[in-house]
């Protein structure tokens, strides 16, 4: 690295720790005011040990995390609890306004319904049910506290960065009171914090699932076997059995159910498409395993009606902590999933992968991992707008992709091949931000998690530590690639204007059927169906390239230490607590081939070197209209604006200064070991772009 280079990262990095410092400092400023003030108010519950007669029981603060009875740690542990000290438990739910702005429809509409499964299934074993709490987690744990006079509050740890600041406040809070807030495990099954990855080991690309899994596998062992429900335990209602300190409240009156709109019924679709208890995740996962996991191998990829069981569709009860992962992970080791599955083994690992990738990059929402990728350019205003509505709408002209977005606005769920082809559709052609899909997901699925969400479109953007280096057309737009949907039998229900039109790819490409045929199904290319936003792929796929080089060739010049010379790689500072000690602090990142081949063509041409051309580049897909498409109409297509075409030719100094950098790179990057920056002191930005406030109109 040069000088230049080294020494804008250092002042990156020392902008960063101040910024850091400063909140640090605001933190504890916060804390100390908290402590003040409940001292002042004096409300705390008084100081009791296990034995004194005036402690009653235990507080279960459920989360929307975890909404069930078996292998439950923070049920099972308020349960402990209250056995000892010859008590109740007081199961607490809590909503906030914080959490209504936060929750997607979707969502809100699948937490009303877990939360009244949970709340039937309590009283019918248990005797009490779930008391509601209308404003936040701590204030409602306090107060349950203080009608059974428990000194312990159980809940699931949770992992997203604001999540997890607010329980460390609501924990000081809460002792300055006299209460215990304690946080177990269960949600995931490993803590991310505890995962360090040999970087030296050369396993795989760093932060990729492979070398997660071994050092998963290393550092954390076994997560452990489920554990069953308690038993021999009594709940109460607050409110009821307890005295004035809890104002008994229903679940209508809680708020949680999304409110009734004439565009979409959330409730009513996701009703019909799921059994929404635990005993619903119970019988999901027992119905793939006994049928879907012997084909998951070979057909995971099908996403058709006619397919059966083939995906287990166990997501949204994961994301809600209707079933926990051990039980997941157990019962594969009884069936020797792993080996009948590699691939669903491995799913419950990539689980994993995002939420340690979100405790490393707390910002992976938002901010690019791959810092230099921050100033790629995007298309904006009011033709990003109308790109994003569209592809919102499933009324993109593509079959495929519309399918998708169809199948996500009535059920809230997608098949995976369906959210990276529909992702890709949005960033690589349209030229959409990717944080805007992210946003739009997260509105819209019932299974949004924001770990798996962020990581999923930041590798969709490029930017994440996954590039999906296997493009190849299998996530093509254009119904090249039909394998998840081979007779188009997922189109016709999903879009039924096109279900009249033969199966097979005719409904994957209807702008390619006669005019006779268009007549006789009742189509009508931009009446019936739209036409497509899109008519040349391959240069709206070129532009996403070059606007992908353009910001690694700026890197490679300026010498800021993220792209390296020779492989043409991409690197990003790997966080200390994620790898073992002793490696390096700069940790190589899987990047796509083409986009290493279209560096070193630039640089190349640069240099004034001619290279062969790449035999493996061809047209986009592999049909016979590929060859002549006609170019896309400025009606049809969004603008780029000053980002389309080609990447321009340098001028004369910008070459020289090309050359002498490459030289000082190429010698500085030969065995180089670099020093620790925590990862956010590479960038400290944290702005994003603007986000669609609503909902399109269907």
């Amino acid at each position: 690295m040069t000088l230049t280079g080294a020494s804008a990262l250092i002042a990156r990095a020392g902008r960063a720790r101040a910024a850091r410092t400063a909140r640090d400092r605001r933190r504890a400023l916060a804390t100390r005011r908290v402590s003040q003030k409940v001292q002042n108010d004096d409300v705390g519950v008084p100081s009791a040990s296990s034995s004194d007669p005036d402690v009653r029981g235990a507080v279960w603060l459920a989360r929307s995390h975890d909404l069930r009875m078996r292998d439950n740690e923070a049920f099972i542990s308020a349960c402990a609890e209250a056995r000892a000290v010859g008590g109740v438990v007081a199961c607490v739910f809590a909503w906030s306004e914080r959490d209504a702005r936060e929750s997607g429809g979707a969502r809100r509409a699948w937490l009303a319904k877990a939360l009244e499964a949970l709340d039937r299934d309590l009283r019918r074993t248990y005797g009490g049910g779930v008391s509601m709490f209308k404003g936040e987690g701590a204030e409602g744990a306090m107060r349950a506290a203080r009608a059974i006079r428990a000194t312990r509050v159980f809940a699931s740890k949770r992992y997203e960065p604001e999540n997890a600041e607010a329980d460390e406040r609501a924990s000081v809070e809460m002792a300055v009171r006299g209460v215990e807030l304690v946080r177990t495990r269960g949600f995931l099954l490993f803590e991310p914090s505890e995962v360090r990855i040999d970087v030296a080991a050369r396993d795989g690309y760093f932060g990729t699932l492979m070398p997660f899994v071994h050092a998963a596998e290393r550092t954390c062992g076994d997560p452990g076997k489920p554990k069953p429900a308690p038993v021999d335990v009594r709940m109460v209602d607050l409110g009821t059995e307890s005295d004035h300190e809890w104002e008994q409240i229903g679940l209508e009156d809680l708020g949680v159910a999304p409110a009734s709109d004439r565009r979409v019924d959330w409730s009513a679709g996701i009703r019909a498409d799921w059994d929404i208890s635990e005993g619903g995740a119970v019988e999901t996962w027992s119905q793939f395993t006994a049928v879907g996991l012997d084909r998951f191998e070979a057909e995971h990829g099908r996403a058709d009606p006619e397919a059966g069981v083939t995906v287990s569709r166990l997501s949204p009860y994961l994301r809600f902590g209707m079933i926990s992962p051990r039980t997941v992970y157990h019962d594969l080791v009884k069936k020797d999933g792993k080996n009948i599955s590699k691939t669903f083994w491995h799913r419950l690992y990539r689980r994993e992968l995002a939420y340690w990738q979100l405790h490393h990059w707390p910002d992976l929402p938002k901010t690019s991992v791959r810092s230099h990728y921050e100033n790629r350019a995007w298309l904006s205003g009011d033709e990003a707008d109308e790109a994003l509505r569209r592809w919102q709408r499933g009324e993109t002209g593509f079959p495929v992709v519309d399918c998708g977005m169809r199948r996500l606005w009535r059920t809230g769920w997608m098949h995976q091949t369906e959210r990276m082809i529909t992702a890709t559709f949005l960033v690589d052609y349209l030229g959409v931000h990717w944080t805007r899909g992210a946003d739009w997901f997260m509105r819209t699925l019932v299974d949004a998690d924001e770990a798996i969400n962020s990581m999923m479109w930041q590798n969709a953007g490029k930017s994440g530590l996954d590039q999906w280096d296997f493009f190849e057309g299998t996530l093509a737009p254009d119904g090249s690639a039909r394998a998840h949907d081979p007779h188009g039998d997922a189109i016709a229900r999903w879009i039924p204007e096109l279900a009249a039109l033969p199966r097979g790819y005719l409904r994957h490409r209807p702008w390619e059927a006669s005019k006779a045929t268009l007549a006789e199904c009742d189509v009508e290319l931009g009446s019936t169906y739209p036409r497509r936003m899109i008519v040349d792929l391959d240069r709206a796929r070129q532009r996403m390239l070059d606007d992908v080089t353009t910001i690694r060739h700026a890197e490679l010049v300026r010498a800021g230490g993220l792209v390296k010379p020779g492989s043409m790689e991409d690197l990003v500072v790997a966080p200390r607590a994620a790898v073992v000690r002793g490696a390096a602090d700069l940790a190589r990142v899987s990047t796509r081939k083409e986009f290493k081949r279209s560096l070193k063509a630039l640089k190349a041409s640069i240099a004034g070197i001619d290279l062969p051309s790449n035999p493996s580049s061809k047209p986009h897909g592999k049909s016979r209209a590929n060859a002549s498409r006609p170019k896309v109409s400025a009606a049809s297509r969004p603008k780029s604006g000053p980002r389309s075409g080609r990447l321009p030719a340098p001028d004369r100094d910008a070459v020289r200064a090309s050359r002498r950098e490459a030289k000082r790179l190429d010698a500085a990057f030969r065995g180089r070991v670099f020093h620790h920056l925590p990862v956010d002191d590479l960038d400290d930005r944290d702005a994003a772009p603007p986000r669609v406030g609503r909902r399109p109109a269907r």
